[in-house]
């Protein structure tokens, strides 16, 4: 699954930094485990409109979002439903596809031009084995998703308007940046319908 994308605009060393800092919000990194994901790790941008994950592919790495916004969709029939989007600070797996080393059921997209800090499985496993602080930050990130997930399943019960409000507080500013087709189908509503509760929303 890895290929070789576009140059980066960005220094090498001011990613990787980033990268550092929002993991050191998670939890302790020694400098041995920053020296071992830089030694390991490979930074990229990769152009709009890409497929990262395809169905049947194995997700062979982990991608932790810099900059950019990525969208996870599977097929039902002929038809696109997006599952999740991830932007900057994020990590982007297909997550059975990754930890399980299977094919993937689902595609990775980016939506935007994508920076992002890409970690091998056989790599973060090395990490795991030899930096055992490194395993809380990989619980932690583990468990973050989890509670999304759930908090996710939860709202489905919610009104179409309710999804969509708290969708807009939980993300704010990530609603312009997503095409109108895979919002809608990432809150379970028609694009119709959900231009419908845009255009209300302005007029109040």
């Amino acid at each position: 699954m890895r290929k070789k994308y576009t140059k980066l605009d960005l220094p090498l060393e001011q990613i990787f930094n980033f990268l550092f800092n929002d993991l050191k919000k998670i939890g302790k990194m020694c400098s041995g485990v920053m020296t071992a994901i830089r030694e390991r790790a490979g930074s990229e941008k990769i152009p709009k409109k890409t497929i990262l994950l395809k169905k049947g592919q194995v997700c062979d790495s982990c991608y932790f979002v810099v900059s950019g916004l990525l969208r996870a969709y599977s097929l039902k029939g002929n038809k696109e439903v997006t599952l999740w989007v991830m932007t900057t600070g994020d990590v982007a797996i297909g997550v059975t596809s990754f930890y399980d080393q299977a094919p993937s059921e689902e595609y990775i997209e980016a939506l935007e031009d994508t920076v992002v800090v890409s970690l091998s499985y056989d790599h973060l496993q090395w990490i795991y084995e030899n930096y055992v602080e490194f395993n809380v930050i990989g619980r932690k990130l583990t468990e973050k998703y989890h509670k999304l997930f759930n908090m996710r399943l939860c709202t489905m019960v919610d009104s179409r308007e309710e999804r969509y409000n708290k969708f807009v507080k939980d993300y704010p500013g990530l609603v312009d940046r997503i095409h109108g087709k895979y919002l809608a189908s990432l809150l379970g509503m028609s694009p119709s319908y959900l231009s419908t509760i845009k255009t209300a929303l302005k007029l109040l």
